[in-house]
Order: structure tokens, then C-alpha cells, then sequence
């Protein structure tokens, strides 16, 4: 194994545990929402039903298809008909292709914010426990 394949089956494994705790948090909102809104005492519900949803179908996403990751891997069946679909219509200089080219840009525009979201909380719980290591000394 060369250094690229270990940081990409390392990204891969964080992405996956990331993974898995949107799974769980996903699993305590749904079975309880109003118990898990006060026993966490979450002020912006709607925020983090979107970090959360999202994390649930962006991430596996993320995870197995990215060309970055998986250089070799096909993409998902409905990727690829929506690419043929879209070169159809680009062919036929339709205006559903700027529809839709819109609305893929949406969709990395909402892929990327939701990357920083989850950054920016990353980054939050880590300092929350720097924060709490430093007072308990």
C-alpha cells in the first residue's frame, strides 16, 4: 500500500464513523424528537435536522463514490442516467438543461455548506473538550 491509498482508506474510515453517528443521532430524533430536543437542549431544531439528514445520504455518498477516493469505482446508476439525460438535452440546446444545471449547482452549493457545517461543529466539540480537560485540572 503506498502513503495516497492509506489517507484515502483513513478519509474513508472517518467518513464512515461520521457516518454512523448521523445513523445514531438520526435514530434518537426520530424515535423521540421532542425528548431529544430538551434533553440536549437544542435551540435551532431545523438546523440540525439538516445537518443530520443530509449527513445521512451526503456522506455514504461521499464515502464510496467520490472520484477522489475511489478513483476506479462506477458511478451510481441514477448519476449515470442523469449525466446521459443531461448531455441529451444539452445536445438539444433544451431549456430543461439550465434547469437542471441550476439546480446541480444547488446541490454542490449545498453539499459544500453542509461540509463546513459539519466542520465548524468538529471543530466546536473538540475545543468543548479541550475546554472541559483544561477546567477539570
Amino acid at each position: 500500500m503506498d502513503s495516497k491509498q492509506i489517507i484515502r482508506l483513513i478519509i474513508k474510515l472517518i467518513g464512515f464513523v461520521y457516518w454512523l453517528g448521523f445513523l445514531y443521532v438520526g435514530r434518537l430524533m426520530i424515535m423521540d424528537w421532542s425528548g431529544f430536543m430538551t434533553q440536549y437542549n437544542i435551540e435551532t431544531p431545523i438546523f440540525l435536522t439538516y445537518i443530520v439528514l443530509v449527513g445521512c445520504f451526503v456522506t455514504p455518498y461521499l464515502v464510496f463514490y467520490w472520484k477522489k477516493l475511489n478513483p476506479n469505482t462506477k458511478p451510481p446508476y441514477l448519476e449515470r442516467c442523469l449525466s446521459s439525460y443531461m448531455e441529451q438535452l444539452e445536445d438539444r440546446h433544451s431549456v430543461w438543461f439550465d434547469v437542471l444545471y441550476v439546480l446541480k449547482l444547488l446541490l454542490y452549493f449545498v453539499t459544500i455548506m453542509w461540509m463546513i457545517c459539519v466542520g465548524l461543529l468538529t471543530l466546536a466539540i473538540i475545543a468543548w473538550t479541550v475546554v472541559l480537560i483544561l477546567l477539570s485540572n
